[in-house]
Parts: C-alpha cells; structure tokens; sequence
C-alpha cells in the first residue's frame, strides 16, 4: 500500500523551537 511512503506524524521532522542562530550561539557558548 502506499500509506507506508508517508512517514507517521510523530516520525515527521519538527521544527526547531527557536532560530538555527539561537543554536549556534549555544554551542559556542558551550565550547568555550
């Protein structure tokens, strides 16, 4: 069947809760 192509709803990926240069500062902070 062709419902098996489409991911279920908790498999889709998520958008990040905040901006991707939120995490980078993160990890810099982190690694520094």
């Amino acid at each position: 069947s062709k419902r098996k192509d489409k991911l279920p709803e908790w498999q889709m990926p998520k958008p990040l809760p905040y901006p991707k240069s939120t995490v980078n500062t993160l990890s810099e902070k982190v690694s520094s």
